[in-house]
């Protein structure tokens, strides 16, 4: 650390600093490289003068975020410092957004950030305030108290004014964003979407309050090019500004879901499995930065949101195939998935009364009704679009979000026909060939996994709708079928064995028993077959795997044992939990 009384020194130095030396200097820096070139042309083609103008330009700005940093001072004590000089430090900062040199806009990034920073400790000091003073407003104030009150009072509508203004410098970049894009210059901007969100969530609680004194427009619309932009980065960091007012701003959301759902589309190039770094960027990209954006825009326009999305399903399930359809019918998937909790929320506290839904507002209805389309559209296309190994996964995972909401729609059909999707889906994949392992890096399991996994939710979460002998014997098949092709892994077998259990559960006491010993004969038999066979195999490379199936069997009996005796139990009185232990025994 530093010697004790370091930071003292360097405060009594900073006026000076500033004023005499850094200022002047950065100042000078800029107006002599108003020429204008990029970060690749000061290496090439820039007169040395405006290399070196340049350099000097990011140099200045580099010391000043340093001396502002090491002495805690925000952009308005900043302002104050250089307001007895000629230089008008926002004016300078604004010029130097329009610099071409990524060295240059990269300082002016870092130094908003640190001072901005510091602009924000400053609010909380004075929201401290505010409440001390609240607080104390029946007693007798101190002359202190009041004093800092009306100090903060200055430096709250000082913030105003300097935010209101580099709102206004950010949102003349807006044209010039575009043509630094179209030149391929990601440096600049991306510099410049970093500034332009920097400043608008600083902004965020004066917005919200109608306190700026300048329009949004332009910081806005510079903000939406940057959403546009080809580049991860510089999507991502004004997709997190966004995100932050498509509640308080009015036909934001709007504007902003069809960027989103665009983004949603794994591009084309990245499908290959050839960049595999550039996948693993834009797959995080789309779990994280675009799953919230899409839940916030969700909250925003809820609706819309999902008129939109059910139209494009419904359109992809219709549509005639080509190279590109696969990865949009998912992408409009995954935006339904994404927002499916938020969705599932409210409609989980109805109640559902036969045919429809009781004590219901509008808005559920609606969203119910949207359901319904979607899984209309997903069995009337047969497969048709929905055979592609991605977009079948996808809508598996669909299924199974929604598994809880389809019981409480307004047509009983929904819930069938979803249950029938995801049998469906299961056979089909059983009957399909290995999957290669683009499905991996999309961070989805195989067709097959997700449809186990769809199936374990929809049986539990009305396992009386499969009491049917029809129902009974379809899930039957499907319990059978991994003695017949061996393609089911234990964990997606385990998640049948749990949904069973619960149907088994559902039904009359007295059919317990047989239930039951139906789910574990084949599972006796398939042991019964596998000790015989490990007892008279003489090759030791074969005896491995067969243990390993023995266990495997095992487990999924522990498995039956343990999901039967844990399903559904809340609503059985002691009579019936004493018949439930006689059965497993």
């Amino acid at each position: 650390g530093c010697p004790v009384g370091t930071k003292a020194v360097i405060q009594s130095l900073l006026e000076t600093v500033l004023k005499k030396a850094v200022g002047p200097l950065m100042t000078d820096a800029l107006r002599e490289s108003d020429g204008g070139y990029s970060v690749l042309e000061i290496r090439d083609t820039a007169p040395s003068g405006a290399k070196m103008s340049q350099r000097i330009a990011a140099l200045s700005f580099r010391a000043l975020e340093s001396w502002c940093r090491s002495t805690s001072t925000g952009i308005v004590q900043l302002r104050q410092i250089f307001s007895s000089t000629n230089i008008n430090i926002l004016e300078t900062i604004a010029d130097a957004m329009y610099s071409d040199a990524a060295i240059v806009t990269d300082a002016v990034s870092d130094l908003l950030d640190v001072l901005l920073d510091f602009c924000r400790r400053d609010s909380k000091i004075s929201s401290g305030l505010d409440i001390a003073q609240s607080l104390l407003g029946m007693m007798k104030h101190s002359n202190q108290l009041d004093l800092a009150q009306q100090l903060t009072s200055e430096n709250r509508r000082s913030k105003i004014i300097i935010l209101s203004e580099l709102v206004s410098a950010i949102g003349l970049q807006r044209f010039r964003f575009s043509e630094r894009q179209r030149i391929g210059d990601n440096a600049v901007c991306r510099c410049l979407a970093r500034m332009a969100a920097r400043i608008l969530l600083e902004a965020e609680d004066d917005i919200k309050k109608g306190s700026m004194e300048t329009s949004l427009d332009g910081i806005f619309d510079l903000l939406f090019k940057a959403m546009s932009h080809p580049s991860l980065d510089v999507s991502g960091i004004a997709l997190e500004a966004l995100s932050a007012f498509v509640h308080s701003e009015k036909g934001l959301s709007t504007r902003l879901l069809p960027l989103l759902q665009g983004k949603a589309i794994i591009p084309f190039h990245l499908v290959s499995g050839e960049d595999i770094n550039g996948f693993e960027e834009y797959r995080n990209f789309r779990e994280r930065v675009l799953n919230d954006a899409l839940v916030a825009c969700y909250e925003g326009c809820g609706l819309f949101f999902l008129e939109s999305c059910c139209s494009a399903i419904e359109e992809f399930c219709i549509a005639n195939q080509s190279s590109h359809l696969p990865y949009q019918f998912e992408a409009a998937l995954f935006c339904m998935i994404a927002v499916s909790e938020e969705i599932a929320k409210p409609l989980r506290r109805y109640q559902h009364d036969g045919s429809s839904l009781i004590n219901v507002d509008a808005d559920a209805q609606q969203t119910s009704s949207f359901l319904e389309r979607i899984v209309s559209a997903l069995a009337k296309n047969a497969f048709s679009s929905t055979s592609h190994p991605l977009v079948m996964a996808r809508m598996c995972i669909f299924l199974n979000k929604y598994a809880t909401v389809f019981p409480l729609c307004s047509s009983e059909n929904t819930f069938e026909t979803a249950s029938e999707l995801a049998l469906s889906s299961f056979n089909r994949s059983l009957e399909g060939g290995n999957y290669d392992a683009f499905l991996d890096s999309c961070d989805v399991k195989s067709p097959l996994s997700e449809s186990c996994n769809a199936l374990q939710q929809l049986l539990r979460s009305c396992p009386a709708h499969f009491s049917a002998p029809t129902a009974m014997n379809a899930l039957e098949n499907a319990w059978k079928m991994p003695y017949a092709c061996r393609k089911v892994d234990i964990e997606d077998r385990e998640s049948l064995c749990s949904g069973l259990c619960y149907v088994i559960s559902s039904l009359p006491s007295e059919q317990w028993s047989v239930s039951v010993e139906n789910l574990a004969k084949p599972l006796v038999a398939c042991l019964s077959v596998l000790a015989k066979e490990a007892d008279t195999e003489k090759n030791c490379d074969i005896i491995p795997s067969v243990m390993k199936r023995i266990s495997h069997e095992i487990l999924l009996l522990s498995s039956i044992v343990r999901y039967f005796d844990q399903a559904d139990v809340s609503n059985l009185d002691d009579g019936k939990r004493a018949l439930r232990g006689k059965v497993l025994v």
